[in-house]
């Protein structure tokens, strides 16, 4: 722009001879048409109308038309405010291929910093701000440190690009701790490749393999949720993310929630006998379990699952409500007694309710019977799990109750007291009737005919049998004993009896089979047959030295068998000396032991209390029968204690109680009589009418 200015102020200042002449030689114009071409040209300025037409031009020279500065000039156009912006001057073309020029421009120089600056950062961000949410997920076939994971979960807010994540080898960590602020590592895993769209959630399938380098730390983990608790796991790792075709470098650590795992209302129940294992003085025992899990997480293909079991005997007793019971009985504590195992062949927890097929394994010792005895008592129980214990890092996660509900059928059914029975009694050693002179404990037994069913289809046996009898309700009474032997009317004694609801103890022994000459020592078993060679009966003597009684099975369909016994009744210790306000423990008849060995309180009180019944028109009474006996399954034995609430019946003899009347005595028993009946009694106190 300079040198062309320059060089036009050069040609409209040089002077030329026809310029000198016409100044001197008439009066033109001072400036001529050809100079006020070339400053227009100079300047930008177009010709006037006037000067546009060929005739008015000045001719260019012929140096000017060729010169650089010329050609300059000549590629100018009208509007133009300078020379470098040429390209946006004139023709369309000539704009689109400024613009192309900017454009082209502008992508060589930006894209370098958007890839390599602006889309890591927003990968990164929004990496950052993702969110996991569990939907479900199994776990399944546990190994001594592995463990298959496969599930779906949700990934939110990932941004706005398209992304393919490679796979990547993820640690798994627990949650912040004091002395882990960035959780312990518990192990890793391979998180196979996956693809999440843009600007929506994301929904990905999984499966891999968990393995476990810190047992302990996921042992408390694990046990966090199955006790209802929703526990943060950390997922770190250096992962390749692909956005945009290009591979970004995104570091992860991420909080993923699993859902809880709480089993609720475990219930084992439908127990079936199995057998008995002498070696390991075991008793086995099939049963189902069930239980509820709410939660979406589901354990499957866990194979055999072992569980240790323990009871509280004395936080399991009939007498607590139900929440003071569970609350109590399913706490694992100091009073916590093993009682033995229970297998699950195919352990598997699904979303909803779960049933199981379970083994259990029960020790031999006094919990195991305490509580096999309140189940036959049909009282309901709870006991203590945990495990598992054969499931390597696994083990001991799991510490919780379990319910038991009682059986369905009592172990003892009802009662039936009998002239035959209660009155008059059997002769342990000859089986037959006692005489009214002989009514020693060594040579008669009274008692009643036990009713009782067994609900497990096979055969087991009891023995060693003693129960403590009380009345529901307790009598307070006074009365005479009386002894009529024509001609003589002697009231051999009066008697005050507190009030007290005790009858007396029952209990096995030798001589109960006395008065079933059928009876059979089990099933496909008999007593050796009689030698007539010799003055001795075996087989009667071997029947009443039979002191076990024999349980047979119930039906393959389940219908429990019944069975029957009689056992003989004793005071309780202690209970004379209390009740017995006239002070006589002793003999009630005339202090003689062979005439009646038991205390007048003892002698009457199931009479008196029969009587009491039947003024309300009752034939029963109701009892509770609290004690021990042991149990045999193929030579294991173990102590069960039982509460059993059952009605006695009674016969309309029972109502006068006269042990010598009948004909077994002849003429004697036909005509006196050794007794009292209900109008020889008078209720006093509490009993009072």
């Amino acid at each position: 722009g300079f040198r062309a200015s320059l060089l036009c102020r050069l040609v409209k200042h040089r002077p030329s001879s026809s310029t000198m002449s016409s100044v001197s030689q008439s009066a033109q114009p001072v400036i001529q048409e050809s100079t006020i071409h070339r400053l227009r040209a100079c300047y930008g300025a177009g010709s006037s109308k006037e000067g546009e037409s060929t005739a008015g031009k000045a001719a260019v020279p012929v140096h000017f038309q060729h010169s650089a500065l010329a050609e300059y000039h000549r590629e100018k156009r009208e509007g133009c405010v300078g020379g470098t912006h040429w390209l946006f001057c004139g023709t369309p073309y000539r704009t689109v291929i400024g613009l192309l020029a900017l454009l082209c421009f502008a992508v060589l120089f930006w894209t370098p910093i958007v890839w390599y600056l602006f889309v890591p950062r927003v990968v990164d961000m929004f990496a950052g701000a993702t969110s996991v949410n569990v939907i479900n997920v199994t776990l399944s076939e546990p190994g001594v440190n592995t463990l298959n994971v496969e599930g779906y979960i949700q990934i939110n807010n990932h941004g706005m690009f398209a992304v393919e994540v490679d796979s990547f080898n993820a640690t798994v960590r627990g949650p912040p701790e004091e002395d882990h602020p960035d959780g312990r590592p518990i192990g890793w895993m391979m998180v196979p490749r996956f693809s999440l769209a843009g600007n929506s959630p994301g929904l990905v399938h999984t499966s891999t393999v968990m393995h476990v380098s810190d047992g302990h730390a996921f042992n408390d983990m694990s046990r966090r949720m199955l006790n209802g608790e929703a526990v943060p796991w950390q997922l770190s790792s250096e992962m390749m993310v692909w956005a945009l075709g290009l591979p970004f470098a995104v570091r992860l650590n991420k909080q993923v929630t699993f859902p809880p795992l709480e089993l609720k209302n475990y219930v084992t129940e439908n127990l079936r006998m199995s057998h008995g294992n002498v070696t390991t003085n075991q008793l086995i025992i099939d049963a189902d379990l069930s239980f509820y899990s709410a939660s979406p997480m589901r354990l499957l293909r866990f194979g055999e699952l072992i569980a240790e079991l323990y009871y509280n005997a004395d936080d399991n007793d009939g007498s607590l409500q139900v929440s003071d019971r569970r609350a109590r009985g399913g706490a694992l504590t100091e009073r916590s007694i093993k009682i033995g195992e229970c297998v699950m062949a195919d352990y598997r927890v699904v979303q909803g309710m779960n049933t199981l097929k379970a083994r259990i394994v029960l020790d031999a010792n006094a919990a195991t019977g305490a509580s096999l005895g309140r189940w036959a008592s049909k009282i309901d129980q709870t006991f203590i799990s945990v495990g598992p214990t054969n499931k390597h890092f696994m083990n001991g996660i799991w510490v919780g109750s379990n319910d038991m509900p009682g059986s369905a059928i009592t172990m003892y059914t009802t009662t039936f007291a009998t002239k035959e029975t209660f009155v008059k009694g059997y002769h342990p050693q000859t089986g037959e009737a006692c005489t009214f002179w002989d009514q020693s404990t060594e040579a008669c037994d009274k008692g009643a005919i036990i009713m009782a069913m067994n609900p497990f289809q096979r055969e087991w046996f009891l023995r060693d049998i003693s129960y403590d009898i009380y009345l529901e309700e307790a009598y307070e009474y006074e009365g005479k004993f009386n002894v009529n032997v024509p001609p003589l009317d002697i009231d051999a004694v009066e008697f005050r009896c507190a009030p007290t609801r005790a009858i007396g103890r029952t209990f096995s022994k030798p001589g109960m089979w006395a008065a079933y000459p059928e009876h059979r020592p089990g099933l496909g078993l008999s007593y050796p047959p009689d030698d007539p060679s010799t003055a001795v009966d075996e087989r009667l003597q071997a029947r009443l030295a039979d002191d076990v009684i024999p349980v047979p099975p119930a039906s393959a369909d389940g219908t429990p068998a019944v069975y029957s016994f009689t056992m003989p009744v004793h005071p309780i210790p202690g209970v004379a000396e209390r009740v017995n306000l006239n002070g006589n423990a002793g003999p009630c008849v005339f202090g003689l032991e062979n005439l009646d060995p038991f205390d007048c309180c003892m002698t009457t009180i199931f009479t008196a209390a029969a009587c009491k019944a039947a003024e309300r028109g009752e034939m029963h009474l109701v009892v509770t029968s609290t004690g021990n006996a042991t149990m045999i399954v193929d030579g294991v034995s173990i102590n069960i204690s039982t509460s059993v609430r059952m009605p006695v019946s009674y016969t309309k003899d029972m109502l006068d109680f006269d042990a010598l009347g009948g004909d077994d005595y002849g003429m004697v028993g036909v005509a006196g009589s050794a007794g009292f009946s209900c109008d020889d009694l008078t209720f006093a106190g509490i009993s009072a009418p």
